[in-house]
């Protein structure tokens, strides 16, 4: 799954929500509804016991901050009616909300059940205690951070406050989902909408529909972060990005006919480990996942190790090979530099005295075995089984080439 695509369907649900609340006119009777009323509790409650269950606990304290929210918002705007305390809520929240989604999001995940997740938590009931004693101590600081307008009806504070964390959403945390960030941004979003519910956009009568649309919209949208994570988490590998051998074997199973699978393998590539390190090794692996994936013989896969495949579908056979054959020439011809062990990250101020250590080019090659269906194979495993074995031929025939299986 490409990561906007990962973004479509909560911007989607986005745009859903407004045209509801816009175009939909019996939608304004759903505020009085106690199901609806209790439904965003139940979603960001379940969001975050799925948090919790997929090592996702930034999901579930955010989760945590919103419910409170919710509770305090709902009791001062449309139980208690009590505006004044309200609307202090609704300026620690729209600071609060984006500060702390920010702030989880560039911590590491540590667990549910960990120190570091308990002080994550009491982080959390801090704020919790905060929105719900600061309304008692009233002062006339507060009407300085009144609504941006009648139309942004939210404190200037919490305006500045989301486009300052915003930026750090969009800065992916390595090991995780480049997406995650991103569906949380929209999730601040979804937020934002929910305080906006006292703009003159909206009529009056309009106003607690529009908070609950909205924060059940930021609920479904969290949960969505988890949902996507735990999928990327499952079916990409991490070091490559490209799909691992659970989404091979899922798109395998689909395959009808007229396809052909191709094996590509590192040569060498246990030579390359031992002289110049793992780390180079990865580094190698990397080159050639990018390389496929520019690649329009067919989808790229990781397969293990040091071993790759290709799923290449409605193809002309000899054409395919030829491809390949162009792509094996196309990876020997490129130069991979090899960062020596004692050269430094960076670029030094006087040029250096070039040592054992410095940098070397190194040529890379591939060996592809590559079957079709062509009526003689039961099944897409049996190709995969004879690209395999066109894949050891070529081995055998001096690797740097491309051997067809029968």
């Amino acid at each position: 799954m490409k990561t906007w695509v990962s973004l479509v369907i909560p911007l989607v649900l986005f745009v859903l929500t407004v045209v509801v609340l816009f175009f939909y006119p019996p939608a304004m009777t759903w505020g009085d509804l106690a199901l609806f009323q209790y439904l965003p509790y139940v979603v960001l409650a379940f969001c975050f016991l799925l948090g919790a269950f997929f090592a996702q606990t930034r999901i579930a304290f955010i989760s945590m901050l919103l419910v409170e929210v919710l509770f305090l918002i709902s009791r001062f705007f449309f139980t208690g009616m009590n505006a004044a305390r309200g609307d202090t809520v609704v300026f620690l929240s729209a600071i609060y909300v984006p500060l702390m989604s920010a702030l989880f999001f560039r911590l590491h995940e540590k667990g549910i059940f960990t120190v570091h997740a308990g002080i994550r938590g009491l982080i959390v009931l801090s704020t919790i205690v905060v929105m719900g004693l600061v309304p008692l101590i009233q002062s006339e600081a507060m009407s300085a951070f009144k609504p941006v307008s009648g139309i942004l009806h939210i404190p200037m504070a919490g305006i500045v406050v989301t486009l300052l964390c915003v930026p750090v959403l969009f800065v992916r945390n390595k090991h995780e989902s480049p997406a995650l960030g991103p569906i949380i941004c929209i999730a601040i979003l979804f937020f934002i909408g929910a305080l906006n519910f006292r703009s003159n956009i909206w009529l009056i009568e309009q106003g607690r529909i529009v908070f609950l649309l909205f924060m059940l919209g930021a609920g479904v949208t969290l949960m969505w972060a988890i949902i996507e994570s735990a999928w990327r988490n499952a079916n990409i590998d991490e070091l490559t990005q490209l799909p691992g051998r659970r989404s091979l074997k899922h798109r395998m199973a689909q395959l009808g006919s007229n396809y052909a699978i191709a094996m590509v393998d590192i040569d060498y590539f246990k030579k390359i480990n031992d002289k110049y390190g793992h780390d180079t090794g990865d580094q190698v692996l990397r080159f050639l996942a990018a390389q496929m994936r520019k690649s329009d013989i067919g989808k790229a896969y990781r397969y293990g190790g040091e071993e790759f495949v290709f799923i290449c579908q409605n193809h002309d056979f000899k054409e395919t090979v030829e491809k390949l054959d162009g792509f094996r020439a196309y990876i020997h011809s490129k130069q991979f530099g090899v960062r020596g062990r004692s050269r430094p990250r960076k670029k030094p101020d006087v040029k250096p005295v070039k040592s054992e250590g410095a940098s070397a080019n190194l040529n890379i090659s591939v060996s592809i075995g590559v079957a079709e269906d062509n009526g003689r194979h039961s099944s897409p495993q049996a190709v995969l089984e004879s690209a395999d074995k066109a894949l050891y031929s070529a081995k055998k025939a001096g690797r740097n080439c491309v051997k067809a299986g029968q």
